[in-house]
């Protein structure tokens, strides 16, 4: 028990600090209210006892208003000050919630692309989400503490009032409450558990209901009339958290009625000894009020003390995930060397470099040597899955060499600082995507506000996207899609594939990459995007990397990737030479399009 406290106490210091940093006046207000609180139920307890014994007693007028205004009074002006507060904390509440979310999108751009596409780190990063966005873990755990300082505060000064009466009455009503705690252990064991088997299930629900409303599936859905399959799904996750919610409800019931019978043989016990005192005359009617307010609140705030305890245990368990994704840390560290290198002049060793998916055996890359030099145009071609994408991820940093070593003019490239590093490189990949953001902040990114018009037309222009970018009222302001904006445009496949290359291009880095985003175009339409690549990309390295060879025409060396290895490289007229060899036979294969 007490290393599980301890625990408890490790998680919520550590979101308390989260809290306070991104808010500094978020938790003075909360501990001002509680003191407000805790001063009202004292005013509310205390006070009427004089006024009922002025009452039955001098009945002096004076006294009787002093009292009644001090009880008005001081209620009316701190409930006031505590729904300002409370106020406050909402719009608090929204602010550290989205701070929340952020903080965890963070985490996931600082860790190394292979530990983010880790099916462990993926769960456990869908359970610290769905505690910040479904469960309300800010609010619940700020209210869970709130509630437990304040308990503690009214407990102790409620004590103080009940010993006057008589000590065995806490005694009896610590008994009860002691059945009460292992009543409230037994309800939040059953909540936390089907909390807990609510995760997969709605995560699983989320996605197929995400796809009743995605646009980018409706062509899909409305071909392949998936819309019953969908919704059959939907249904039948829809029947699983009603069957969980049945059993949690039943449970949540059942608990709660014992707590009230407990309750209830309780104030009944306590009003029976509080009556026999007045017969007795050992104490006045307001006495009686007094105590029996105060004994009605004592057990309250036990029981509520107990709840919110257990409340603050679950919410503490329900954070773990949060604590844990961020606990996660890069496996490779960064580099310190500065970046001063020639883009004009630069070479690049892969020395024996192999490479294993993680939770796999199989080789992607099997101990590659290559050097790719500046101001060349290579082309990588090869059949799915030869390792071409993969070559280019080892190259970005994205993953780093199961062994051998990639060298930047001699340097191991993890030895530069990466921000410095990236800056080198520019890319469409394959699975590149376009954003919800104006064409000009899509192709210009961060420095969008301060990018030339001139210079994304101009761009634009050598791709033979102005004409149609001319004729939108917004011009390079219009949004992509429609969003957030009616008037977005959606441009078609190749469109986007274009603003992706200007987006490239734009950056203006030392080598280039694209890495097969028109594999799903046609032949024709694949070669005359290339061809736009390659005019608007002046004295840079670039690497056109394809399953099919529309690109090897631009270039100065071709590749061919054959399960990992590089088996056969040269020019494409020395590789063509070689009628037995693999580019001989794709090519011949793939000639009749490009005819």
């Amino acid at each position: 028990m007490k290393q599980t406290l301890k625990y408890n106490l490790r998680i919520a210091i550590k979101f308390i600090k989260i809290i306070n940093q991104i808010s500094k006046l978020y938790l003075p207000f909360v501990l001002l209210s509680i003191v407000l609180s805790s001063t009202i139920s004292f005013v509310n307890i205390i006070f009427p006892k004089y006024i009922i014994d002025e009452l039955l007693g001098d009945q002096n007028a004076g006294r009787l208003v002093l009292f009644v205004a001090l009880t008005v009074g001081i209620g009316f002006l701190f409930n006031l000050i505590i729904q300002i507060i409370g106020y406050y904390c909402e719009v608090q509440n929204e602010k550290v919630s989205a701070k929340l979310d952020i903080i965890l999108g963070e985490k996931s751009l600082e860790l190394d692309f292979d530990q983010v596409e880790q099916g462990e780190n993926l769960e456990l990063k869908e359970r610290a989400m769905f505690v910040i966005r479904n469960q309300n873990a800010l609010v619940r755990m700020m209210s869970s503490l709130r509630n437990i300082v304040q308990n503690i505060i009214t407990i102790c000064g409620l004590l103080t009032i009940i010993a006057t009466l008589n000590i065995l009455v806490i005694a009896f009503i610590g008994l009860v409450l002691f059945l009460s705690s292992k009543i409230f252990k037994k309800q939040n064991q059953s909540s936390f558990a089907a909390n807990q088997e609510l995760i997969p299930i709605n995560r699983i629900f989320n996605y197929y209901s995400t796809l009743t409303t995605d646009f980018t599936a409706g062509k899909d859905i409305r071909i392949y009339n998936m819309r019953p399959m969908i919704l059959k799904k939907i249904d039948e996750f829809i029947a699983k958290n009603l069957s969980v919610f049945k059993k949690l409800s039943y449970d949540q019931q059942k608990y709660q009625a014992f707590g009230s019978i407990n309750l209830n043989i309780e104030n009944i016990c306590i009003y029976i000894y509080m009556c026999y005192r007045v017969l007795i005359q050992s104490i006045s009617i307001g006495d009686f009020t007094m105590y029996i307010n105060a004994v009605n609140n004592f057990g309250r705030s036990i029981s509520g003390l107990i709840s919110q305890f257990f409340e603050f245990s679950n919410m503490c368990q329900y954070l773990e995930p949060f604590f844990e994704y961020l606990d996660i840390q890069p496996k490779s560290k960064d580099g310190t060397r500065e970046m001063d290198i020639d883009p004009q002049n630069f070479e690049i060793q892969f020395e024996h470099v192999s490479f294993a998916y993680p939770n796999t055996e199989a080789l992607a890359l099997d101990d590659l040597c290559v050097t790719i030099r500046s101001n060349e145009r290579i082309s990588i071609v090869g059949m799915n899955g030869a390792g071409k994408s993969t070559f280019i991820k080892l190259l970005t940093r994205l993953y780093r060499p199961t062994s051998g070593v990639i060298r930047l003019n001699g340097v191991d490239i993890n030895d530069y600082r990466y921000d410095e590093y990236i800056k080198f490189f520019s890319a469409v990949f394959q699975d590149y995507k376009n954003y919800a953001f104006t064409i000009k902040e899509n192709i210009a990114l961060k420095t969008a506000q301060t990018a030339s018009d001139e210079t994304i037309y101009e761009l634009l222009s050598r791709l033979s996207l102005d004409d149609k970018i001319n004729q939108l009222d917004n011009g390079i302001n219009t949004t992509l899609y429609k969003i957030f904006e009616e008037d977005g445009i959606e441009f078609s496949g190749g469109e986007m594939q274009k603003i992706a290359i200007a987006r490239a291009a734009y950056k203006n880095a030392a080598l280039v990459f694209l890495d097969e985003p028109t594999s799903a175009l046609d032949p024709v339409m694949e070669c005359e995007i290339m061809q736009s690549f390659n005019d608007i990309i002046h004295n840079k390295t670039v690497i056109y990397i394809s399953h099919r060879l529309s690109s090897c025409r631009f270039s100065d060396r071709i590749l061919l990737f054959h399960e990992g290895k590089i088996v056969e490289e040269g020019t494409h007229t020395e590789l063509m030479q070689n009628e037995s060899g693999l580019y001989y036979k794709m090519f011949h294969s793939q000639s009749q399009y490009y005819i």
